[in-house]
């Protein structure tokens, strides 16, 4: 009878157990997280911080997290316990093969789960770090001028390379690497597009910092110092304000800060000014660099600039060919470059390169960028084919004819031995289209020669960009382009 008892009262025991568990598991609230967006730039270092995933316990318990999915490559690390997400392998995220991830993250408390999606946008950077933000204020020392005419060559690479990038898509030399630039691929760019405003607002950033260095340095440079540093802050300048005209033709002109409400310019009158940062930094830079110095802007890309200019102001009648012939003519008098051996994977010592940089690592432009290592800003065999083209124009055609030879024969394309004018033009086209390609003309090369419209289906308008709807609301000056 005691056994029994004991067997009954142990029986009774287990079942107040088992109950008071149950009534304690119902009482226990599941952790409460919400879907989480962070943005993380494509050229981040591993153990590069993305964000912190938030995530609540109403009863204090400790939370664990945990991938569930989505982390393709195992890109990123999350810790279990602080909820800190990192870069897990420096070199694995690209704007142009994965622009954004989206991980399942489950939360538990040891008892209950919870999930939310982690979105993750990869976004575009270049050379390793975050960009350089071009301040509005007076630098107030000497090296703070120096420092920011290295920021102003880290910005300027950034946006020769995104240039590059977005001509090549627009003028479909490349396809669109992810899905946010079918819209440049297929010419549907509205005023409201990122990639519209990305290219202008780079530019500008560009204009503001060497507007800041040239201005700075009168005050606190001196000789040989003052005269360099202003040289290159001028061809930044003139740079970044020829792009704009490719792509939008009217813009406001600054030379000092950015103002509210700048007044916008004609085509012509942005022609004119960087012509002019061009001929005054012609005069302040030195002929070569040497040393640590080497790859500076020159001279020579002064003068190499102005002849694609003058080209340019050729295309809104404007300009003369004679200054086109003068200006290329200098350079190639001046026996400093022979044609390379090939038309791509160029180095830093080419005989060909006027100037140019080495390629940011691990960007998306660096993983479609078909001629290797280095990007060139301006190469002797644009020099040759803007001054043949000019000789086409003004009757030269046999001195045209052997400077079409010459790259031909570079390229072990077949010798021509004679052509009218219009044949020297045709082969003329093909060679920008082969030899400058990916090097941010094609587009122009294609509006320039009236061949944009048909070969790339599009409509008159298209032929520039929309003045970006942020520009547009927040400056009672600025006017749409027409179409838009």
């Amino acid at each position: 009878m005691k056994n029994l008892l004991a067997s009954s009262f142990c029986s009774q025991f287990l079942i107040v157990l088992l109950l008071t568990s149950c009534i304690l598991d119902e009482d226990n609230s599941a952790p409460n997280i919400e879907d989480q967006t962070f943005s993380i730039a494509e050229t981040s270092e591993s153990g590069a911080l993305v964000g912190t995933i938030m995530a609540m316990d109403d009863d204090g318990d400790e939370l664990i997290f945990t991938i569930l999915s989505g982390n393709t490559n195992s890109v990123f690390v999350l810790d279990p316990v602080s909820g800190e997400l990192t870069v897990s392998v420096a070199g694995e995220l690209s704007v142009a093969i994965l622009p954004s991830y989206s991980l399942n993250v489950q939360v538990t408390d040891g008892t209950d789960t919870s999930n939310a999606t982690i979105t993750i946008n990869v976004t575009e950077q270049g050379g390793g770090g975050e960009q350089p933000t071009p301040t509005s204020e007076s630098f107030e020392s000497a090296e703070e001028v120096r420092e920011g005419l290295v920021e102003g060559y880290a910005l300027f690479r950034n946006f020769v390379e995104y240039h590059y990038l977005f001509d090549a898509v627009y003028a479909n030399t490349n396809s669109a690497p992810s899905g946010d630039w079918d819209a440049v691929h297929g010419h549907t760019l509205t005023s409201t597009n990122d990639k519209v405003l990305k290219l202008w607002e780079d530019a500008y950033d560009l204009i503001f910092l060497a507007n800041n260095v040239y201005n700075s340095a009168q005050d606190l440079l001196s000789g040989d110092e003052l005269n360099e540093v202003q040289g290159q802050a001028l061809v930044m300048r003139a740079y970044a304000y020829h792009i704009i005209f490719i792509w939008f033709e009217n813009a406001p002109v600054e030379e000092e800060f950015p103002e509210s409400e700048p007044e916008f310019v004609t085509r012509g009158e942005i022609l004119d000014l960087a012509i002019a940062y061009l001929d005054e930094a012609e005069t302040l830079l030195p002929a070569s660099w040497t040393g640590e110095d080497v790859g500076n802007f020159s001279q020579d890309l002064a003068k190499a600039l102005k002849t694609r200019i003058y080209q340019l102001q050729l295309s809104i009648q404007s300009g003369s060919y004679a200054n086109v012939m003068a200006t290329a003519g200098s350079l190639i008098s001046g026996a400093n470059y022979t044609l390379s051996n090939s038309s791509d994977n160029f180095t830093a010592s080419d005989a060909e390169i006027i100037g140019g940089f080495d390629i940011s690592s691990g960007t998306s432009f660096e993983s479609v960028f078909p001629k290797g290592d280095y990007v060139p800003i301006s190469r002797y065999s644009e020099t040759l084919l803007l001054n043949a083209e000019a000789m086409v124009n003004t009757g030269s055609l046999i001195d045209a004819l052997n400077v079409v030879n010459d790259l031909r024969l570079r390229d072990e394309l077949s010798e021509v031995m004679s052509a009218t004018s219009q044949e020297l033009i045709e082969f003329i086209i093909e060679l920008y289209q082969t030899e400058m390609v990916f090097e941010g003309l094609d587009f122009f090369v294609l509006k320039r020669f009236e061949l944009a419209e048909n070969d790339l289906s599009i409509e008159a308008h298209r032929l520039l960009l929309p003045i970006p709807q942020e520009v547009i609301d927040n400056n009672p000056n600025a006017f749409q382009n027409p179409g838009y």
